[in-house]
C-alpha cells in the first residue's frame, strides 16, 4: 500500500514550515499563506492552515534507508531536534516487525517517526544521512471511537487489510510501505503521554478502493475500482 499525500492541519503554519524545510530539510514544491507542500520521497505532505489550537498530536511515519538508521539519528541531533526515548534509549528496536525506529516531534508537537524496514528491499550505503534518505510517508496514525467499526468501513471499501493486530488497542493495516495505525480514541501514542484523538486529516493511497470519509478523515484512492461517492 503506498501512501501518496497526507494533508494535515496545523495553527502554526510558519513554524511548522520552518521545522520541516529548514530542519529537516525537505523540499517545499508548493507554498501560499494557507498551506505549504513538502515532497517525502515518494509521497507528499501537506500542512494546512488552521486556527483551531489542539491539545493532541497527530502521528506520521517515514519509512527511511536502514543502512543509514544511525545517521539518521545523528543528522536529527545534529539539527538540534529532542529524540524522544522509551526505557531511556533513543534508538528503538521492533524485533516483531523487524524494524527500527527514532522519534522525535515536530514544532507543533506532533510525533514523528524514521522507521528502518529490514524486510523491504534496501540499499547498503556508507555515507552521512540526508533528507533524500527518506522513501516515502509509511504510517498515519487513525484514532477512533470504534476501531473494529472502522476496520470494516476499511474492509467494505477496500481491499486493505490487517497487517498486524494486538487486538482493540493497535491495528495496523496494510503492509510496510503503507500503514493506517488504528487505535482508540485516548491510546498513548508511543513512546509519549500524548493521547491519540480524532484530527482532521486527508489521505491519499496508491490502492483499489472507494473514497470515503470517516469523522474528521477522508480517505481517497487513486485506483477507484468500486466507483467514488
Amino acid at each position: 500500500m503506498k501512501i501518496e499525500k497526507v494533508t494535515i492541519f496545523s495553527s502554526q503554519i510558519e513554524k511548522q514550515y520552518q521545522f520541516y524545510c529548514d530542519q529537516l530539510r525537505l523540499s517545499c514544491i508548493e507554498k501560499d499563506d494557507n498551506f505549504f507542500c513538502i515532497k517525502v520521497g515518494s509521497s507528499l505532505l501537506q500542512i494546512q492552515k488552521n486556527n483551531e489550537d489542539v491539545r493532541s498530536g497527530y502521528h506520521l511515519a517515514f519509512n527511511i534507508e536502514p543502512s543509514l538508521y544511525l545517521e539518521a539519528a545523528s543528522f536529527l541531533q545534529g539539527q538540534q531536534i529532542q529524540l524522544l526515548e522509551s526505557e531511556n534509549k533513543v534508538l528503538i528496536d521492533f524485533p516483531d516487525w523487524k524494524a527500527r525506529s527514532i522519534y522525535f516531534r515536530d514544532a507543533e508537537q506532533n510525533i514523528l517517526e524514521y522507521i528502518a524496514r529490514y524486510n523491504l528491499p534496501h540499499h547498503q550505503y556508507d555515507r552521512l544521512f540526508g533528507a533524500g534518505d527518506i522513501l516515502c510517508i509509511s504510517e498515519i496514525g487513525v484514532p477512533v471511537n470504534e476501531p473494529k467499526e472502522f476496520i470494516s468501513s476499511i474492509k467494505s471499501n477496500t481491499e486493505i487489510e490487517i497487517w498486524k493486530s494486538y487486538g482493540q488497542s493497535f491495528n495496523a493495516m496494510g503492509d510496510e510501505e503503507g500503514l493506517l495505525i488504528v487505535v482508540p480514541e485516548k491510546h498513548k501514542w508511543f513512546p509519549t503521554d500524548t493521547l491519540a484523538v480524532q484530527l482532521p486529516a486527508e489521505i491519499s493511497i496508491n490502492q483499489e478502493g472507494k473514497n470515503f470519509d470517516y469523522g474528521n478523515l477522508k480517505f481517497m484512492f487513486t485506483n477507484h475500482l468500486y466507483g467514488t461517492e
